[in-house]
C-alpha cells in the first residue's frame, strides 16, 4: 500500500499496544499511519478433519472487568458489544499443580484459605496473607516470604503468578508489584482473547481502516528524522522514503525505538535507563490436540505446573490453556486443544532445535504425570518435538537467526523501566527533550502483559487528545 507524505501520527512497530492506540486515535480524527515490519506468530496447519487455527502466543489477560475503563475503551473501538464475546473468563482463574498437590487458585483470601486448608491440611494464615497480598510493604516478595517463615516453594508460587500475566521476570520486583497484580485479579479475574493476539490484531487492523487509518506492512523505519533538533518525520525502508509527521510513537522495545533516534540527540538519562533493560527469557509454545477422555476430571481450563525444588533457569514452570470447544474450527469431535507455554533462558544455546526439543520432552513428561494417556492418544503435537528441525511451524515461527530477532511479545525482561522515573516519563519523551516522540508498548507496564498494553494505549491517547485540544484552543 502506498502511503501519503504526511500524517498527524505515525505508529512504528507491531505490538498490540500500538494498534490499540492507532485505532483510538483514528477514531478521534487523527490521520494515522501504522508501520508494521513483522506479523504476530500464528500457526495454520492441517488436521485430519480440516484446518485448525491457533495463536501460539495466546496469553491470559488479567483484571479486565465489565464496565471498567478498559472495557469501555475496547467497546468504543467497536471490538465487541459485550465483553464475554471476545474475552471469556477462566473459572477458576488459575489452577496450580505440583507433584504433591493441586489447588484451584482464588484471589479472594477466604476462598484461597479454604482451598489450601482442604488440599494441604495445614494452618495457612501466613501463606494466605502472603498470596492474597494482605501485607503492605516495599520489600521484595522473597523477603516477605522469609519474614513469614514460609518455605521457598511459596516464594516461587508468587513469582510464578507474575510471570504468567506479564513479561518481566519477577525475582527483583517489589512485593507492591505483586499486590498490584492480585488487586487486578480480584477486580476482573483472568480472561483470554478468543483467537489470541492474532485475532485481536486482525480486529484492530480492521477498525483502524474503518476509521480511515492506514497500515503499511512489511516496512521498516530506517531513522526518525530531526531537522535542527526538531522532529519532522520518519525515513522508510520502502520506496516512499520520507514521511512527515509531528508525532512518532514506538510500539516496540524502548531500546529499539531509541536506536532509531539520531545518536547526537539521544538524552543520556534516557539512554542509561533503557539500556539497562535486558530480556532474560523468551516464551516458547506448542499445541496438543487430545481426546476429551484423556483430560483428567477436575483439570481447569487454565493451569500452571511448577516443581518447588526445580531450578528456575531450566525447569521452573509451564502454563497451559484448554481451549474450549467451539472456539476453533477443525478440532475433531470429542477432542480439545491444549496450548502450552513455557520460559526458555535467553541465550544462543536456547535457539538450538535440540535444546528446545529437550525442554518440550520434559514438559510432555510432566503433563503425563497427571494425564497418563496423553502421549498415546494425542493426535497432534505442533510443533512436533520428535521432528522439530523439519517441522514447518517451528521453522516459520520459532527458528530465529539470533536472539536479537525474537519478537518482543515473546520476551520476558529482567526488570521494569527505571523505578526512579514514572511510566508517564517513558510514555511521553518530551520529558527528555524529544518533543513529539512517545512510547506505547509492553515496556510501559511489563508486569501486566496485555492489560499493560491496553492501559498504555489509553493513557497515551488521553495525552495526545489533550495536547491537540490545547493546540486547537491556542489557534482559535
Amino acid at each position: 500500500m502506498r502511503v501519503r507524505n504526511e500524517y498527524d501520527l505515525i505508529v512504528v512497530g507491531d505490538q498490540l499496544a500500538g494498534f490499540f492506540l492507532a485505532a483510538g486515535a483514528a477514531q478521534a480524527g487523527f490521520e494515522v499511519l501504522v508501520i508494521e515490519g513483522t506479523v504476530v506468530p500464528t500457526a495454520l496447519y492441517e488436521l485430519p478433519s480440516g484446518r485448525f487455527l491457533t495463536d501460539l502466543i495466546c496469553e491470559p489477560l488479567l483484571g479486565l472487568s465489565a464496565a471498567s475503563k478498559e472495557d469501555e475503551f475496547l467497546k468504543s473501538l467497536g471490538l465487541y458489544s459485550e465483553l464475554g464475546e471476545l474475552f471469556p473468563t477462566f473459572s477458576p482463574p488459575l489452577q496450580v499443580i505440583t507433584p504433591k498437590w493441586r489447588v484451584d487458585y482464588s484471589y479472594e483470601a477466604k476462598d484461597l484459605e479454604r482451598e489450601f486448608a482442604r488440599e494441604l491440611g495445614i494452618n495457612v494464615d501466613s501463606l494466605v496473607k502472603l498470596l492474597a497480598a494482605q501485607t503492605v510493604t516495599k520489600k521484595h516478595f522473597i523477603d516477605v516470604a522469609a519474614d513469614l517463615k514460609l518455605p521457598v516453594e511459596w516464594e516461587k508460587l508468587g513469582a510464578l503468578q507474575l510471570a504468567l500475566y506479564g513479561s518481566a521476570e519477577p525475582a527483583e520486583i517489589p512485593y507492591s508489584a505483586y499486590k498490584k497484580v492480585v488487586d487486578l485479579a480480584k477486580r476482573g479475574g483472568v480472561r483470554y482473547a478468543i483467537g489470541g493476539r492474532s485475532a485481536l490484531k486482525e480486529r484492530l487492523s480492521s477498525r483502524i481502516q474503518v476509521y480511515n487509518g492506514t497500515i503499511k506492512r512489511n516496512a521498516w523505519v530506517e531513522e526518525i528524522v530531526f531537522e535542527h533538533n526538531r522532529l519532522t518525520g520518519v525515513l522508510l525502508s520502502t520506496y516512499e522514503g520520507f514521511v512527515k509527521s509531528p508525532i512518532i510513537v514506538g510500539s516496540m522495545k524502548a531500546k529499539t525505538f531509541l536506536d532509531l533516534v539520531p545518536t547526537n540527540i539521544r538524552p543520556k538519562r534516557l539512554v542509561d535507563s533503557v539500556s539497562d533493560i535486558e530480556a532474560k527469557y523468551w516464551r516458547m509454545s506448542f499445541n496438543v490436540v487430545i481426546p476429551q477422555e484423556a483430560i483428567p476430571e477436575g483439570l481447569a481450563e487454565h493451569f500452571a505446573y511448577f516443581t518447588p525444588d526445580a531450578d528456575l533457569q531450566e525447569d521452573y514452570f509451564f502454563q497451559a490453556q484448554l481451549l474450549p470447544k467451539g472456539v476453533y474450527s477443525g478440532i475433531p469431535t470429542g477432542h480439545q486443544s491444549l496450548l502450552v507455554r513455557f520460559l526458555v533462558p535467553l541465550n544462543e544455546k536456547s535457539l538450538s532445535p535440540l535444546y528446545i526439543q529437550r525442554l518440550m520432552r520434559r514438559i510432555l513428561a510432566k503433563l503425563e504425570e497427571f494425564m497418563p494417556s496423553l502421549r498415546k492418544k494425542a493426535i497432534s503435537i505442533t510443533p512436533d518435538p520428535e521432528h522439530l528441525e523439519s517441522d514447518p511451524v517451528y521453522q516459520k515461527w520459532f527458528q530465529f537467526e539470533s536472539i536479537e530477532r525474537i519478537p518482543p511479545a515473546f520476551l520476558v525482561y529482567n526488570h521494569t523501566l527505571d523505578n526512579s522515573l514514572t511510566s508517564t516519563a517513558f510514555m511521553d519523551w518530551s520529558e527528555f527533550g524529544l518533543d513529539g516522540l512517545a512510547l506505547c508498548s509492553r515496556d510501559m507496564d511489563p508486569l501486566l502483559g496485555l492489560m499493560g498494553e491496553i492501559r498504555s494505549a489509553m493513557d497515551l491517547l488521553h495525552l495526545l487528545k489533550a495536547k491537540r485540544a490545547k493546540q486547537l484552543k491556542k489557534q482559535s
